[in-house]
């Protein structure tokens, strides 16, 4: 789905990132669909526009953006406290701007991830 977050995996193909589980985008490499079609649009990083309906807690220019606790392949300005089998908290960027919900964001995760 264009504007949501992904993890590649080992076998090739990209999946939801869930902050509950280490192994769907605690280490692995992450980017943003541009499109719908992986094979045409993943961003690895740079500056992307994400749509308010993929963002969770209070947009805050400036602020850390994390991958989301409460949401599959959604983009969060709280980050992750618990979580269930191995939660974890993972670093995407830092907000730009924000227009009527909408963030841009500057997309740079972080390598590592920090486990609850």
């Amino acid at each position: 789905v264009a504007g949501r977050l992904y993890f590649y995996h080992t076998d090739g193909a990209w999946y939801a990132t869930d902050s509950d589980n280490v192994n769907y985008g605690g280490t692995e490499m992450l980017a943003v669909a541009l499109t719908t079609n992986s094979s045409r649009g993943m961003m690895v990083r740079g500056i992307t526009r994400v749509a308010s309906a993929n963002v969770q807690g209070t947009p805050a220019l400036g602020a850390s953006v994390y991958i989301s606790e409460s949401h599959e392949s959604q983009f969060d300005f709280t980050a992750p406290t618990s979580g269930s089998p191995s939660p974890y908290v993972r670093r995407l960027g830092h907000c730009l701007a924000i227009d009527s919900g909408n963030i841009l964001l500057l997309f740079n995760p972080s390598l590592e991830h920090i486990a609850l």
